[in-house]
């Protein structure tokens, strides 16, 4: 799974990396539901929204919640299982730190995600076992550079026209 991020907020969140150190993640709030017929399929594909927040912060430190969905989807489209999870993550801000709520909140709606991945990954594989459904294997997560449209036409190879010569009569045998 890829978060898309502009120049601008990369920055923003280079500056809390190097400013700020995870202290503790837990769970606050889960919820989990299933169809009847969930084990019948064999294989689920996993859809997930997500949200992150900043709750508070201090010289010293800041919260980010982050909550996501995960629907299991069926082969048809259909939900066939949900998971929903929060988390609470807090991190400790080095002396001095001087940092923008702007820049908290955009580490919050980001960063935070990818600290609290590894735990909703596993979460929801629990969470797939105690249904007793196909497990939802969710993807790494990569927080990548917004590309601009210029840079990603440049990218893209672009095809030369093919030129096209004047059709020619097959030979035939004679009768």
């Amino acid at each position: 799974m890829e978060i898309t991020r502009t120049k601008d907020e990369l920055k923003s969140l280079t500056r809390v990396v190097n400013k700020s150190l995870l202290s503790r993640i837990f769970l606050i709030q889960s919820n989990v539901e299933r169809s009847i017929d969930a084990e019948t399929y064999d294989r689920v594909n996993g859809e997930v929204q997500f949200e992150g927040d900043l709750i508070d912060c201090s010289d010293e430190y800041f919260n980010s919640k982050v909550s996501l969905t995960v629907k299991g989807l069926n082969g048809d489209g259909v939900v066939i299982v949900k998971v929903c999870c929060d988390y609470m993550l807090t991190y400790k801000m080095k002396a001095n730190a001087e940092l923008s709520k702007e820049d908290l909140k955009n580490f919050s709606n980001t960063n935070a995600l990818y600290n609290a991945w590894p735990y909703v990954r596993e979460f929801v594989q629990a969470m797939c076992n105690r249904m007793e459904i196909p497990p939802m294997t969710l993807p790494l997560l990569r927080i990548v550079p917004e590309r601009t449209v210029a840079k990603a036409k440049k990218a893209i190879p672009q095809k030369k026209p093919i030129k096209k010569s004047a059709p020619t009569k097959k030979a035939t045998a004679p009768k």
